[in-house]
Order: structure tokens, then C-alpha cells, then sequence
């Protein structure tokens, strides 16, 4: 029976999640975890709870970039600007 690794982190007070079924370096995961978080502040200005359920579709399109058949492909804002459509929902900081 396999098991599954989970990796997580908190960071601006929301857990970032990744799992495998696989024995990846934990490093590696943490790496593409950051890197997603930061292509998410590029694109929403902010990230907290409100900035992803207002920018839902943007950032699981830009999930969908970055992760390709389970192996991550484009990890830049660079990168992936030109194949994102939808547009960001700004959200006002107080």
C-alpha cells in the first residue's frame, strides 16, 4: 500500500498545501510552493483569504500553467503572462 506525502506551509495566515504519491525532495516542493505564491502576489497584489475566492479562476489558470501533468513547467510571472487571459480582481488593502 502507498502512502502520500503531504507538504504544507503558512504564509500570509493560509496554509499552502502540496501532495505526492511519490518520494520527491521536500525541498523541491517547497520551492515550487514559494515560487507559486510569489506568481500569485504578482498577479493579485496582495495574497490573502479574500485576494483567492475573488481571483479563483485567475489562479487556478495560473496553477494550470505552472503544473503540467503533474511536473512544473513555467515558474516565472514572465513565463506565463502570455498565456493567462483572465484578469485580476484587485482587492483594497486597508
Amino acid at each position: 500500500m502507498e502512502g502520500v506525502n503531504y507538504f504544507y506551509t503558512k504564509k500570509f495566515g493560509i496554509f499552502f498545501v502540496a501532495t505526492t504519491k511519490y518520494n520527491v525532495s521536500p525541498s523541491f516542493v517547497m520551492d515550487i510552493l514559494y515560487r507559486m505564491m510569489k506568481v500569485f502576489r504578482d498577479y493579485c497584489g496582495v495574497l490573502n483569504e479574500e485576494s483567492i475566492r475573488k481571483n479563483f479562476v485567475l489562479i487556478y489558470e495560473i496553477i494550470d500553467e505552472i503544473i503540467d501533468y503533474g511536473h512544473p513547467q513555467l515558474m516565472t510571472t514572465e513565463h506565463i503572462k502570455q498565456f493567462i487571459v483572465n484578469e485580476p480582481v484587485l482587492i483594497q488593502t486597508k
